[in-house]
């Protein structure tokens, strides 16, 4: 991005990535008014509800059971029995990306989240997804002995939808693991609604994910350049889809299965595999069935919480393209047709300042906003590998004075022509543990960097944690221990410290700025000439024992030239350097130094 020959109307802020919200605190109109309870119960068919309200998206037939038992609003964490419920259900059209957000077992009310209540929690280690261990079924199958897979007195809440499709796994004990085609959708491509959506939009194409992909068979590191739109959130997930043909077969089920059903004048049903083959441990919540005489022969799952298998990589990093012009296809053929931790919540009434998601199409005249919703979707074989994501940093517009506009209330999934005041919601989801999208030591920084006019700035390190650092490179001493200043402390253990860097260009001069996490600020510059991913690790290394000479030679913290000099690139150190002076945050007295 060059601001340059661009006039300056007062102080631009530079956009990293701002949540307008927190999607679990959206209000989902299609759900009830009024103050009764409501149980997510199972999910029905896929459609158009109404093409004269939403044309952009499909939506799925959510099922609402009432929850009568007053016992269930005192301890709203046990388990609900089928006696809690009412008998009849109520169905309710939403945009299938909106199920991002939901979970069979959930509680709303008011058409608000209320409550996750606990269900019964299984690890279920080693099981086989391929056939003949893993079959697709309807879950209002008979069994060959008698009597149904999901016994009805024990599971009313799939009695309507008898024919939606479950994966049945037979467990080496001879016993089942029944999982939802979708709860199998949302766990393994519900990183953000827009990537759910674009399965349910048959064909799916790999240039709707990502424009490019490629991955060494030696060191199995892989760069993915995401397609316009596709948020950082589903990074991971589209890199397994482009990494592995398993996983992409798979996902193209999803669609071509409900294509299927249309042409057929069915209802429709998707269709849902896992991503990969193989074995994988499993930590899903639920309850067990019996069959026959057996108990606990059956364990029918509400929600998938871990997924042991491997990725297809040991190392990524992704482009981020950022946001197009929203105007999404429609299908080739039409389908014919939240906060931390979940928690208690007393119903609320709706106010002009709480957003409410329509169940209509969104206007293209209008920004889109993203609602960042807490994942529960855990793969602990990421924790284990380096994610880094890069990004082009834009200066934020600045607010006019005297401009005002009526604020939008109104949210829908999917974008549209329409003229109607509703901004698009974007949902994707945040880690658990994520804290602001800007760290305290990067304010300033980004606040100084946000004046440089004149210059293209690349942020090199969105990670999964704050959207904009990674953890710094852990060296070892001659002992073989981890440097400490490497180290923070924090509540009580050592966590590594993180760093950002940026890549600032003008022309064919290039400097890669990195920051330690440290008070003051300590900025380090290295000059950039291939720009490759093998000189972006081997710049974060170097930072990390720059950093760590400087803290034990106690050196100051000015920002310098380090590993690598020139005329050009020096003009270009003391034009930033001379502007982020300005912001107090460097000292005024420059030094050069050398490679030791």
């Amino acid at each position: 991005m060059s601001n340059a020959g661009k006039p300056r109307r007062g102080r631009e802020h530079m956009t990293i990535e701002r949540l307008a919200g927190r999607a679990e605190e959206l209000r989902v109109t299609a759900f009830p008014h009024g103050q009764r309870l409501w149980r997510v119960a199972w999910f029905g068919p896929i459609r158009f509800a109404d093409r004269a309200l939403k044309m952009k998206q499909p939506s799925v037939l959510v099922h609402l059971a009432e929850v009568t038992d007053p016992a269930v609003r005192i301890n709203p964490d046990a388990p609900i029995p089928p006696s809690a419920a009412a008998a009849r259900q109520i169905k309710r059209w939403v945009s299938v990306g909106t199920t991002v957000l939901l979970r069979i077992g959930d509680l709303w009310e008011g058409q608000w989240f209320f409550h996750r209540p606990a269900l019964e929690e299984e690890c279920f280690e080693g099981i086989e997804v391929d056939e003949p261990a893993a079959v697709i079924v309807k879950a209002g199958s008979s069994l060959a002995e008698g009597g149904f897979l999901i016994p009805f007195a024990e599971h009313p809440w799939h009695s309507e939808n008898t024919h939606s499709y479950c994966l049945r796994i037979t467990l080496r004990d001879g016993r089942y693991l029944v999982i939802p085609a979708m709860e199998l959708i949302r766990f393994y491509y519900g990183s953000s609604a827009d990537l759910l959506a674009s399965l349910f939009t048959p064909p799916l194409r790999k240039n709707a994910l990502y424009e490019r992909a490629s991955v060494s068979q030696v060191t199995r590191v892989m760069t993915l350049d995401l397609a316009a739109d596709m948020p950082r959130a589903s990074a991971e997930d589209i890199a397994r889809l482009a990494g592995d043909p398993q996983a992409w077969s798979a996902a193209q089920q999803v669609g071509a299965s409900c294509l299927k059903a249309s042409g057929q004048r069915k209802d429709i049903y998707p269709i849902a595999r896992f991503p990969f083959t193989g074995q994988t441990d499993l930590k899903v919540h639920g309850q067990w069935l019996s069959r026959g005489h057996e108990g606990k022969a059956t364990f029918v799952v509400h929600r998938i919480a871990s997924c042991s298998h491997a990725f297809p990589f040991q190392k990524l990093t992704f482009k981020l393209k950022g946001q197009k012009t929203r105007r999404r296809r429609a299908p080739d053929q039409p389908l014919s047709a939240v906060s931390s931790e979940p928690r208690h919540k007393a119903a609320r009434s709706a106010t002009p300042q709480q957003p409410r998601l329509e169940e209509r199409d969104a206007s293209t005249g209008l920004k889109p906003h993203t609602y960042g919703f807490r994942g529960d979707r855990v793969f602990p074989d990421l924790a284990r590998k380096l994610i880094r994501g890069v990004k082009a940093v834009e200066s934020g517009e600045p607010v006019q004075a005297g401009s005002v506009a009526a604020p939008v209330e109104d949210l829908a999934i999917g974008a549209t022509g329409t003229s109607a005041r509703r901004r698009e919601a974007l949902l994707a989801q945040i880690a658990q543990d994520q804290r602001s999208a800007v760290p305290e030591f990067l304010k300033q920084v980004i606040d100084a960097l946000s004046q440089l006019n004149g210059f293209e700035i690349h942020l090199l390190t969105i990670g999964p944690e704050d959207g904009c650092t990674v953890p710094m490179t852990l060296l070892l001493d001659e002992d073989g221990v981890i440097e400490d200043a490497l180290l923070i402390e924090e509540a009580g253990h050592s966590r590594p410290r993180r760093m950002a860097a940026f890549l600032v260009s003008r022309g064919e001069d290039r400097l890669t700025l990195i920051f330690p996490e440290s008070d003051p600020v300590h900025p380090l510059a290295y000059t950039c000439e291939r720009g490759d991913e093998d000189e972006v690790h081997l710049t974060m290394y170097w930072g990390a024992k720059d950093f760590l000479r400087d803290v034990q030679e106690q050196r100051g913290s000015d920002i310098t030239m380090l590993r690598g000099k020139g005329s050009a690139t020096d003009e270009l150190l003391l034009w930033i350097r001379a502007r982020l002076i300005s912001c107090v945050i460097f000292p005024s007295s420059l030094t050069d130094r050398k490679d030791d």
